[in-house]
């Protein structure tokens, strides 16, 4: 019992020594009424929650501070005032690309801590960067204004939803509290007589304050977080060239399995969402979401036809074997096994159930694989028409061999002849003997896992943003119906609105 109570004590250590990191994190809320203090008896459970809550109130404190960035600029996209902005003070006042970084390293990687929140303020960073990029554009500018405060009014009430139901009001960064100094002195001049520049030198004062705080936690308070290597390029990367619509493997890989016409339709869809994307208004937010939810659903499509065919190859092995023809399905079954295990740690689909089941299914042994594959062949081809239907992609047709789609056709022998995969030769006529057939399938899954690895494999760290990145996208579904139905188009837009 003894030794048992001091190796409690010893697994504790890690967890406390956490606590007092995290306890020295200013947030903006300064001294808590109620401090968590670690005893003897303090259990992990207890240690993980005050550790959490210290990242949380960090979390609100940020978020408060990138709330007053966005309201204090908001005039910026007005032409009124966006015409005067010529000086390179004023680009550095509404940029938050520095300020957007530090935050994410901040809090990316710390147990407990959801980063959707996070990830709206990067997005709307990121707009931002690139309306900047055309700062001696006064045409662009004008063109983009009324879309950049529209995409603005969006953001701003997505923080604001997030605020007021789950951080305390009393904090440094928010311009409603009354320990909002910086801008409380400034907060009645602006209202009754607003000056662009005075709004400009309140964000800018903001940014300073908020940078401070960043960097006196880093110090101090976030040394156990490796986030170190983390910038705002690597953010932008995640966001607009994680998934690559070009790619020459997702294109064979669409040719051949999908079929010529089927790709060709789907990619005419995804360009027109890439070319709604640069509109920077509220069409260019559904956009975004749309398009990253269609390239992580054409992958998964992929990936579900690949397995539905190789299964039916397997099928035909187990069926046309003979003493002379001694294939072993069971062989290609642990092929299978491997790539599904990886297409699902490359796109984070570990909270897919389906594709856990899956994988589960490729694991078993060969008398389950054969009692089951009936079934599971039945449930791919229903989980890839759900998808290829949405998409505008023809179904799996169980009435018809090889289930109607892309390998059957002339085009589709042809390519995967023409692949460089080894003097491999298909011949449609040679039914009896689908070995061949099988290692082309395999070998194109692979090719598709080899694609998404190639944009993360260089950089573990794009890695993990990469999975954050699409839990945000997930989320977002619907948010935006969500704001129209809640807001109204405001009628006074010359005025500055503190929200």
């Amino acid at each position: 019992m003894k030794c048992s109570t001091c190796q409690d004590k010893l697994k504790n250590v890690d967890l406390v020594v956490q606590w007092y990191q995290t306890k020295s994190m200013v947030n903006g809320y300064g001294k808590q009424d109620f401090e968590f203090s670690p005893d003897r008896s303090a259990s992990r459970g207890q240690l993980r929650q005050a550790i959490v809550s210290k990242f949380n109130a960090l979390k609100c404190g940020y978020l408060f501070g990138a709330h007053s960035h966005f309201s204090l600029i908001r005039n910026v996209f007005l032409d009124e005032y966006s015409d005067r902005m010529k000086n390179i003070s004023d680009r550095s006042a509404i940029s938050f690309s520095t300020e957007t970084e530090n935050i994410f390293r901040s809090l990316f990687n710390a147990k407990g801590v959801q980063m959707n929140e996070i990830w709206s303020v990067v997005r709307f960073a990121t707009k931002i960067e690139y309306y900047l990029r055309h700062w001696e554009d006064r045409h662009f500018m004008r063109e983009n204004n009324k879309k950049m405060l529209q995409a603005r009014d969006f953001f701003v009430w997505q923080l604001e939803t997030y605020l007021e139901a789950n951080c305390t009001v009393g904090n440094f960064f928010n311009m409603k509290s009354n320990t909002c100094l910086h801008y409380k002195s400034v907060e009645d001049q602006l209202k009754d007589n607003y000056s662009h520049e005075l709004a400009l030198f309140a964000a800018s004062v903001n940014k300073g304050i908020l940078n401070q705080l960043s960097n006196h936690n880093f110090v101090n308070g976030l040394r156990y977080l490796d986030n170190h290597d983390i910038t705002f390029t690597d953010l932008e990367d995640v966001m607009y060239y994680i998934f690559k619509e070009d790619s020459p493997e997702l294109e064979r890989c669409g040719r051949v399995i999908l079929g010529r016409d089927d790709w060709y339709k789907w990619a005419t869809t995804t360009n027109s969402q890439i070319k709604r994307i640069d509109d920077n208004g509220l069409a260019s937010e559904v956009a975004f979401g749309k398009y990253n939810l269609m390239m992580l659903d054409v992958h998964k499509m992929c990936m579900l036809r690949i397995t539905w065919l190789s299964m039916t190859r397997i099928d035909s092995i187990g069926k046309t074997r003979t003493e002379e023809n001694p294939i072993n399905g069971n062989n290609y079954v642990r092929q299978i096994n491997p790539i599904i295990a990886k297409f699902i740690s490359l796109l984070n689909l570990s909270h897919d159930d389906f594709f856990y089941q899956l994988n589960d299914f490729f694991s078993s042994d060969p008398t389950s694989y054969i009692r089951n594959k009936d079934a599971v062949m039945e449930e791919i081809a229903h989980q890839h028409n759900l998808i290829s239907i949405a998409l505008g992609i023809s179904p799996i047709n169980d009435r018809v061999p090889d289930g109607g789609i892309g390998i059957r056709s002339s085009e589709a022998i042809s390519l995967l002849n023409s692949t460089n995969h080894g003097s491999i030769k298909l011949d449609h006529g040679k039914t009896g003997i689908p070995d061949d057939k099988l290692k082309e399938l395999i070998a194109i899954a692979n090719e598709l896992n080899k694609e998404i690895n190639y944009h993360r494999s260089s950089n573990p760290v794009k890695y993990k943003l990469f999975h954050s990145f699409m839990k945000f996208i997930e989320d977002k579904s619907g948010r935006i119906e969500q704001f129209l139905l809640e807001k109204k188009p405001e009628k006074q837009l010359i005025k500055l609105s503190f929200d």
